[in-house]
């Protein structure tokens, strides 16, 4: 197949050598996902370069994988479900009919999306787990000092002792702490529903998902900002103004649930040993994964967004009232969100100008869209 670099060189006749011209042709004839592996693995293998003792300290959190797989895992237990059942049935089909050259195709495509998933899921974990083992005691308590005195200057106080007066034994306490600690399952379905009625929204949110999660790294590196409950209800690190908070906060009542689910938290996010700090509180990976869903969905069906909308602002606001987060941490992770699917969709826009995939990597979506086709041409 011609390279679809063939005949647009700028400088009149001159061809590219025979090297050139085949490295440009093969070049073009993967996939997005197979580019942005190589760019994860390559970016890996240079931070293990320079850092030797990297994987020394991100294997030292605790627990093997607890704190990224909250991050990651879970959100694509539904995916990775519904591309490897397809898979098998597609597998199984074309086996019956004799037809191996395209039972091959499968394979080599669903292996394409098993090492993108799981390569960039287990290395996005080490970068995390790097810098929550590594960051200096010190740097946390000022990062979130800031982030603490910002949000009081932004909304004139305390957005969670707000919350807590004002929805605190409501049926919006029940609503805001489901929205927050349900993201996982929630995410998972939705993943499973995209692949199957629309793959390409599907691509945008696994692409959106995992490129988010690396834009987020520098910012928990650089502004490593802790939990709010960590710094105003158990002030474990003796933030700006946390006596007041916390008094504050202790002085409204609770609801059983809310409680439960404030006490699994914290002892899900902080070390007692005081081996790491989940630093990841700014910007909002929560508040950029939701947007993917509601903006995915909406490409679907109008009705799914708005319902999806719905659970989406309780969950931006139940990441506050939980005190996980800061409420400027979930603006910054709005805008974060937006930036990201905007960039993903544009590239998958080059994609399609720039790159054939000849080798076959999308031949599962392709095959889905396929099925689909024919399953509403069918009586």
């Amino acid at each position: 197949m011609p390279s679809k670099f063939q005949g647009n060189s700028k400088l009149g006749d001159v061809s590219p050598t025979p090297f050139l011209s085949r490295f440009i042709e093969t070049s073009t004839s993967f996939s997005l996902e197979v580019f942005l592996l190589l760019w994860f693995v390559s970016l890996f293998v240079l931070l293990v370069a320079v850092k030797p003792d990297f994987l020394d300290f991100s294997l030292r959190l605790r627990g093997g994988f607890p704190v990224s797989q909250l991050f990651l895992g879970p959100f694509f237990y539904g995916a990775t479900v519904a591309i490897f059942g397809f898979s098998a049935f597609l597998f199984s089909r074309e086996l019956f009919r004799n037809r191996f050259k395209k039972a091959l195709k499968i394979i080599f495509s669903l292996a394409v999306f098993a090492l993108f998933l799981f390569v960039s899921y287990a290395i996005f974990s080490l970068f995390l787990r790097y810098i929550f083992v590594t960051v200096p005691r010190e740097q946390v308590i000022a990062a979130t000092n800031q982030v603490a005195a910002l949000d009081s200057r932004l909304f004139h106080g305390y957005p969670a002792v707000y919350l807590r007066q004002w929805f605190s034994g409501t049926f919006l306490d029940w609503f805001l702490v489901f929205s927050y600690q349900a993201i996982s399952p929630i995410m998972s379905l939705v993943f499973a529903v995209l692949f199957f009625f629309k793959p390409k929204a599907f691509r945008t949110l696994l692409l959106s998902f995992i490129l988010s999660g690396f834009l987020c790294l520098p910012f928990w590196a650089f502004i490593p900002a802790i939990a709010p409950q960590i710094m105003y209800r158990q002030n474990n690190f003796g933030g700006q103004d946390v006596s007041v908070v916390k008094s504050t906060l202790a002085n409204i009542p609770q609801s059983p649930y809310l409680a439960r689910n404030l006490k699994e938290l914290y002892n899900f996010w902080f070390d007692p040993t005081g081996v790491s700090f989940s630093v990841s509180s700014f910007p909002s990976a929560h508040a950029a994964y939701g947007l993917f869903a509601v903006l995915a969905l909406w490409s679907l069906s109008p009705i799914l967004g708005g319902v999806s909308a719905v659970w989406y602002l309780g969950l931006i606001v139940g990441a506050v009232y939980l005190e996980q987060h800061f409420a400027v941490d979930m603006v910054a992770g709005i805008f974060v969100g937006f930036a990201v699917y905007w960039a993903v969709a544009w590239l998958l826009k080059k994609e399609e100008d720039v790159l054939d995939d000849r080798f076959g990597s999308l031949f599962i979506y392709r095959s889905m869209e396929e099925w689909r086709g024919h399953s509403k041409e069918s009586p």
